[in-house]
């Protein structure tokens, strides 16, 4: 499976983490892929009450990255949107990891 580790990292979160789920609206699973496909080929929105965030997860192009924001109790956004860029997709699942099960982390983003 072409992103494993990430995978491996959101049904790790589901099972432990209460309420937490992810849409997955990848491209990289299709059979044909369009020019617009290949470009966008993951995409997966994530909600973690746990840590009171949503993150949106991408591989576009050549990008790697990883955006989140706070939520409220009611699942809105609120605050600033945060990113991280990030090198691989290796590199994807272990930032995403830390943001899991340590929130602070990148706390100091713009």
């Amino acid at each position: 499976m072409k992103y494993k580790a990430l995978y491996s990292v959101l049904e790790k979160r589901k099972q432990e983490a209460s309420g937490f789920g992810y849409d997955d609206r990848s491209c990289w699973r299709l059979n044909r892929l369009t020019y617009v496909d290949r470009l966008h080929s993951l995409w997966i929105i994530a909600v973690d009450p746990a840590t009171g965030r949503r993150f949106w997860i991408t591989h576009d192009g050549s990008t790697f990255s990883i955006s989140f924001c706070n939520m409220d109790e009611k699942l809105n956004n609120y605050g600033p949107t945060r990113h991280i860029r990030c090198t691989s997709r290796t590199d994807l699942a272990e930032k995403l990891q830390k943001l899991f099960y340590e929130p602070n982390t990148f706390a100091d983003l713009p």
